[in-house]
Parts: C-alpha cells; structure tokens; sequence
C-alpha cells in the first residue's frame, strides 16, 4: 500500500535526510571540540609550566597570546564558531591576566625586599612586614615562587641576626 500511494519514498527520502544531517552534525560537533580541547590543553599546560616556574611569565603570556591569535584565525575562517571563540578567548585571557597579577605581585616583593635591604639588615619590624606581605600574597602566586621568597626572607633575616 505505501509503494502504490508513493509515501514509501516519502518516508524513505525523510529517514535518509535526518540521519545525514545528525551524521554531519555530529562529525562538525566533534571537530569544534576536538579543537576547543586541544587549544585548551595547550593553554592549560603553559599556565602549568608557569606555575612550576619552568618558563616565565614574559614566555607564557607570549604562549598564551599566541593561542588566542590561532583561535582567533580559526574564528574568522569558520572552523570555530563564533561564540565558542568568545568563550575560549575568555577562558585564555583569564590566565594571562592571572599571570600578568602574579608577574606584578612578585615584582612588588622584590622592590619592597630590595627597599629594606638597602642598608644590608633585616630588622625584626621589616622581617615581619615581608612574612605578613608573603601571606597576603600567597594565594595569587606559584606555591613554588612562595615557598622560594619566604626561604629568601627566613635566610636573610637569620643570617642578620647572626
């Protein structure tokens, strides 16, 4: 009955149009995720490599800024869409400012560690200035680059007193 009224190929033409377009829109799915993941791992293994202070800052915004310039391309070719680009470039700038914020704050320490040695001692009072410094920034650098400024501070100030 369906081949004598012609619904067959109706149903038939439907079914094979929906599962092509689901099979393309799948395959495109994946790609922009692959894409997003691998840009993503990239960018979190710099953030990483910072973080254990086996590249500076200067090198991982660079890396960084990098990244975002291939998204950036891969937006206006069309193989990332738009929105997806935006978040991404968001997700990256977040780091870059991370390390930019961490970048400053150590500058900060060492300008403010320099300015106390300047006469060549650590005083008690400057001693406890930089370990309540330290604290408040512990949190927003490295635990490496922490635990090596308050090494450099607990030094310097035992080998003043000494």
């Amino acid at each position: 009955m369906l081949h004598e009224t012609g619904y067959f190929v109706e149903i038939t033409m439907v079914a094979t149009t929906a599962l092509l377009t689901a099979l393309v829109s799948y395959w495109v799915f994946r790609r922009r995720e692959r894409l997003i993941r691998r840009f993503g791992e990239r960018a979190k293994l710099v953030y990483q490599s910072f973080e254990n202070q086996q590249i500076s800052a200067e090198t991982a915004s660079r890396r960084l800024e990098e990244i975002k310039s291939e998204v950036d391309g891969l937006v206006i070719r069309r193989r990332l869409g738009y929105t997806e680009g935006l978040y991404f470039l968001a997700f990256v700038e977040d780091m870059v400012k991370r390390i930019e914020y961490a970048r400053s704050v150590s500058e900060n320490f060492m300008e403010l560690f320099s300015a106390f040695m300047e006469d060549d001692i650590l005083t008690e009072n400057e001693y406890l200035k930089l370990k309540q410094f330290l604290h408040t920034i512990r949190h927003k650098i490295p635990p490496d680059l922490y635990e090596q400024f308050s090494r450099k501070v607990e030094s310097t100030y035992t080998i003043g007193r000494s």
